[in-house]
């Protein structure tokens, strides 16, 4: 960004220094305050650092709020199924080798660890692998809805 004295600028109230600084305000489009002009939503003005720094802490809570959003859904997916089946099994799990795994079984599995008959008699409903939970949940969401 270009930086201009502070008596020439133009910048919104968060751009500009208090008086008795001798820093320079940030030029930008905002009229009164961060983001106001409305020709920045449609990129044809430039919004302050100020504003791009509340914009980016915006887009990763979202993010994050829809990385939860997967994982609580299928989680809703699993609710539901427990009302017709009390036994209905869920998991996510990590492993080095597969990565992330989430899993929706019709009861958890039974038998010894590391025999063939481990498992043998469940039945798994939706699974789905990813690097993170969320994209191993989504797999297991996309999963369902191919199976309906």
């Amino acid at each position: 960004m270009k930086k201009e004295p502070i008596h020439t600028s133009t910048a919104c109230n968060a751009c500009v220094p208090p008086p008795e600084s001798q820093e320079l305000a940030e030029k930008c489009d905002c009229l009164n305050f961060c983001g106001d002009d409305p020709w920045i939503d449609k990129e044809k003005a430039t919004p302050c650092a100020h504003y791009k720094r509340k914009q980016a802490a915006k887009a990763k809570a979202q993010a994050q709020t829809q990385a939860l959003s997967n994982v609580e859904a299928l989680l809703a997916q699993h609710g539901a199924m427990l009302e017709g089946n009390p036994y209905c099994y869920f998991e996510l799990a990590y492993t080095r080798q597969t990565g992330w795994m989430a899993f929706i079984c019709d009861k958890p599995a039974g038998g010894t660890i590391g025999t063939p008959e481990f498992g043998a008699g469940r039945k798994i409903i939706t699974s789905g692998q990813g690097d993170t939970p969320n994209k191993a949940c989504a797999n297991a969401l996309i999963a369902i809805k191919v199976q309906a």
